[in-house]
């Protein structure tokens, strides 16, 4: 059984082809990188467009969920305060009872009791706001992706056909490892 080759082995192998591609730079390796180049080309147009649809549809999605998560959000926090209703009862009970009782002081005088919010607004609300920045996120997370795909169209636009096309080949190894 033989031994893998070594890592020197694989840069001399390397090394050597890059010299047959200097000794060749317009035979059957150019020829190579001229067909990989356009190959990509077509590959990556075709794979661009369709995750950019999909992420279109997914910022839509996020759009919409977040406007609808509002607007349930919006009323459903007036459930974590007092109502006016219930400071405006109070304060008619101070006036009868100071209309009533001609003897009130301020020492008779009785403070609005402690508001607590109900258990269930508190949940409620923090599971619409947790929805809410979910759905943010995700929106944020598509857009950073799809300026990652015009970084992606656009890096290794320069230089030769072979360094375009090792460019390509190392930003593709990179998105199929992420």
């Amino acid at each position: 059984m033989s031994d893998p080759p070594s890592s020197t082995a694989k840069l001399d192998e390397f090394k050597s082809l890059n010299e047959i591609y200097e000794v060749q730079k317009f035979g059957d390796l150019g020829d190579f990188w001229r067909t990989y180049y356009n190959m990509a080309i077509e590959f990556d147009k075709v794979t661009i467009e369709r995750l950019n649809s999909n992420l279109d549809v997914l910022l839509i999605f996020a759009g919409l969920f977040s406007a609808i998560n509002t607007a349930f959000i919006i009323p459903s926090l007036a459930n974590l305060g007092p109502g006016p209703a219930d400071q405006t009862n109070f304060l008619i009970q101070l006036l009868l009872i100071n209309g009533t009782n001609p003897n009130f002081t301020k020492a008779d005088f009785v403070v609005s009791p402690a508001f607590t919010p109900p258990i269930t607004a508190v949940r409620q609300n923090a599971f619409f706001i947790a929805s809410l920045g979910c759905s943010l996120l995700a929106a944020a997370g598509a857009v950073i992706a799809k300026q990652w795909l015009q970084y992606y169209q656009r890096a290794g636009q320069t230089g030769s056909i072979r360094e375009q096309g090792m460019e390509r080949t190392k930003k593709f190894i990179g998105a199929k490892t992420w």
